[in-house]
């Protein structure tokens, strides 16, 4: 019996044809996608430097893995190599071998069929030992590659004092012991799974379509693989389809988040009074998602049946005509052969497709494990380049703010622009005051610019009494700090002060309820237009009854963020979910800057400038002094911010300790 086993020089090179195919797919595959920091976008320029970037590191980290070509660890990727090889090998003769068991089942040759499966039993042997194998060898090349790289790093990292220097001089690095560990087991483990995942697909994909050319002649590959080139396509596009149908879908995600959002910043939005633009960006949100469902149930209807039609009955089409192809091209091969033997090609063909489809996804599954080691790469490569320069005595400067106050751009403060703003503001302030949602004030509040408690005792709403017997007054221009440890009832005071709380006793002298904003350490936002976070609660109509153009947005936020991150990366105009997008920071800036634009006469700072640099945090205070606004500061690191303030209450027991410093 004729088995077509593979000769040693053609699987050689039919392994070197797929090894090829892969590097060639590889090369043509975007990288970059295992984090999304690093992304480049679709720049054709940006994503080849990213993966030639990546190339290099990969290839540098796996040098350091597999230090020479007759190594151990070289040993074992070619004893896996083989490892791989012969199942394939195994694979294909397993396919010749259960058509031509089917052939002699139909023509009754019952020797024939005997043999067929005592082969079939004596190759399942190997066949199972070989499988086992693999999974052990690649298990060994993971950690000998592991063993080979942890040793490298950790020898160059205690070097020299390089752990010090890493965790005492600026830049410091980031979670170095995760890098150490972790990442470096991660990458190990991810370079062994893909050299499986990668080479054992492509050796399939080449052995098969050599074999389907065998039998109907090169004409089926070539159709076969134009259908392989259209689905991709196709395939691309129903995906970009798929993601217009999940773009409607974020509508309702939207709508959810802005609920939690509307629960997590109760306090601002109360005692701001700005319930009902959150009402209304919710109701807008509610009518996209609802009016959006019918059209995606379509979208998604439509991208359903196309995509049945390409993979389930697109496939049987391509099929039938690598099946048909030798007879309607009346080629000389086909002519004579008996039933028995078409019966025997047409499993031969039908294992063969199912096979190279197998494996061009176990190809795509491999290439995107290849995006997903990118990640690790990146880690351990910056690792050991920073360890290096700090052993050479170099340090680069850091990528990230650290904090220092000598590093912040402080711009040139116009006096005649704070001084133009603020006499604009002062013009429309009737117009804001009608534009403000009026809460009902306490009866016991009498209303005075200044701000004053009288015996005022503070407590929850169910009667649980915070802190007692507060008396202060406090003048316009000038700042108040309340301090003292956690939870010990300085919001409190704040919410009473905002008409969230009622006092036990006590009388309590302060302005209308327009002229006190509350700006909390993390600023309410709401979907919409980076302008709309800085006039929130108003709205692009607000604003041009008021008559303030977005170049006095842009002033007021540059005054915030000095190094004006956030102009530099969107405009006033792009609509995003920016609690997505701003960071801790940008958001407080955002928050200063809505408090420059509404410019009431009291601010409460309840940690509002926890985030920033003291720099900005200084140059707040003074902005605030110059626009007229008097800050009422609650905070419990009063180091930095005491010398802005003319009288400290500190918190103790329940009971206030008060004292007067000078302001400067």
């Amino acid at each position: 019996m004729k088995t077509n086993s593979l000769r040693p020089h053609e699987s050689a090179a039919r392994y070197a044809a797929g090894v090829v195919l892969a590097v060639v797919v590889v090369r043509m595959l975007p990288m970059g996608g295992g984090s999304k920091k690093r992304s480049v976008g679709s720049n054709p320029v940006a994503r080849r430097r990213n993966n030639l970037n990546f190339l290099e590191k990969f290839c540098t980290l796996f040098s350091i893995c597999v230090p020479s070509f007759f190594s151990t660890e070289a040993m074992y990727l070619w004893l896996l190599t083989g490892l791989l090889v012969i199942r394939s090998m195994i694979s294909v003769y397993n396919v010749r071998l259960g058509a031509l068991t089917a052939t002699h089942f139909v023509s009754r040759r019952w020797s024939g069929l005997r043999r067929c499966i005592q082969e079939f039993a004596l190759l399942s042997l190997p066949a199972a030992v070989v499988n086992a194998f693999l999974k052990y060898t690649q298990d060994v090349v993971a950690l000998k590659m592991r063993k080979n790289l942890s040793t490298h790093v950790n020898q160059l990292f205690l070097s020299n004092e390089n752990f010090y220097k890493a965790t005492q001089f600026p830049p410091r690095l980031d979670h170095p012991e995760r890098v150490l560990t972790a990442a470096v087991e991660q990458y190990c483990d991810q370079v062994a799974k893909i050299y499986c995942h990668c080479i054992k697909p492509c050796m399939d994909v080449t052995t098969y379509t050599v074999s389907l050319a065998k039998t109907v002649g090169w004409q089926g590959p070539g159709i076969i693989w134009m259908y392989f080139v259209i689905r991709h396509q196709l395939g691309s596009w129903l995906d970009g389809m798929r993601s217009g149908s999940d773009l409607k879908t974020t509508r309702e995600m939207l709508h959810t988040d802005a609920h939690k959002n509307l629960l997590a910043d109760a306090d601002e939005i109360a005692i701001n009074g700005c319930a009902h633009r959150d009402q209304s960006v919710i109701s807008w949100l509610l009518d996209s998602a609802t009016e959006s469902t019918g059209s995606k149930k379509a979208h998604l209807a439509l991208v359903s049946a196309m995509d049945t039609l390409l993979l389930k009955y697109g496939a049987s089409v391509a099929g039938y005509a690598v099946l048909l192809s030798p007879y309607l091209l009346g080629m000389s091969h086909v002519r004579n052969k008996t039933t028995t033997v078409m019966i025997r090609d047409y499993i031969v063909i039908l294992k063969s497709l199912t096979e190279l489809n197998r494996g061009i996804m176990e190809m795509e599954e491999g290439f995107k494990m290849i995006c997903g080691v990118e990640d690790s790469t990146i880690k351990v490569a910056e690792l050991i380049d920073s360890v290096t320069d700090r052993s050479r005595g170099k340090y680069l400067a850091s990528p990230f703010d650290d904090g220092r106050a000598d590093k912040e751009p402080i711009p040139e403060m116009s006096e005649q622009w704070l001084a133009s703003w603020r006499s604009l503001s002062e013009g429309i302030r009737d117009k804001k005051i009608r534009l403000y949602v009026r809460k009902a004030a306490r009866t016991s509040d009498v209303t005075t610019d200044n701000l004053e408690f009288q015996s005022v005792d503070v407590q929850t709403p169910d009667g649980a009494l915070l802190v007692s017997n507060i008396c202060f007054a406090q003048t316009v221009g000038q700042n108040l700090l309340i301090t003292g440890r956690h939870l010990c009832g300085k919001t409190a005071i704040l919410r009473t002060l905002g008409d969230l709380w009622s006092p036990a006793k006590g009388v309590i002298l302060k302005p209308p309820a327009h002229d006190i904003m509350y700006v909390a350490e993390k600023p309410h936002l709401v979907f919409g237009t980076l302008r709309d976070q800085i006039i929130y609660p108003h709205t692009q109509q607000d604003q041009a009854v008021l008559g303030v153009t977005d170049v006095h947005l842009a002033q007021l936020l540059c005054l915030t963020d000095l190094r004006q991150t956030i102009l530099g990366t969107w405009s006033l105009n792009e609509t995003k979910n920016w609690n997505e997008f701003l960071s801790p920071t940008q958001r407080q800036c955002v928050g200063l800057a809505r408090l420059y634009y509404h410019l009431p006469k009291w601010a409460l700072f309840d940690e509002c400038t926890s985030y920033l640099s003291a720099a900005t945090e200084a140059f707040a205070y003074v902005t605030c002094r110059k626009l007229g606004i008097s800050v009422v500061t609650a905070t419990r690191s009063p180091e930095n911010v005491a010398r802005w303030h003319s009288q400290v209450i500190t918190i103790e027991r329940g009971t206030c300790v008060k004292h007067n410093i000078r302001q400067e």
